[in-house]
């Protein structure tokens, strides 16, 4: 009989203004929301919101490569952008609760170009799970 390993997950992501992990085990987030707004100022615009998110799995999946890619499709385009691509290997991820799956914060930039204001879906997508929607509109 084999044992399947459970997989790593995106435990929760949502788009802030800014995000800093500190050493504690606690991330720092400014100007979240479950529909962040970007305000920009012209158009075209560059936008810029960060991620914060937490990777969560057993102990026994965190030695394995954890490739995290964020795509968007911005002014309807029909190809969407790879924004940010990571290889992770984390060689030990701390245990703060007994009970959960051990996890790691992390905080990912993003940055694109808008030709025009509206909503745009972040595609946050661990190995080979289907990505999570996480909703900007610029404004």
């Amino acid at each position: 009989m084999s044992v399947s390993l459970k997989p790593m997950r995106i435990d929760w992501v949502l788009a802030a203004r800014a995000a800093k992990v500190r050493d504690d085990g606690t991330i720092d987030v400014l100007g979240a929301g479950i529909d962040t707004l970007v305000r920009a100022i012209e158009s075209p615009t560059t936008v810029q919101v960060t991620l914060a998110m937490r990777l969560a799995g057993p102990a026994r999946v965190w030695r394995q490569p954890q490739l995290i890619r964020v795509t968007v499709q911005p002014d309807g385009g029909s190809e969407p952008s790879l924004i940010y691509e990571e290889s992770l290997t984390i060689a030990e991820a701390p245990a703060l609760y007994p009970t959960r799956d051990v996890g790691v914060l992390l905080a990912v930039p993003c940055k694109w170009r808008q030709r025009t204001d509206g909503a745009v879906g972040l595609k946050v997508q661990l190995n080979d799970d289907d990505p999570v929607v996480v909703p900007v509109r610029v404004v």
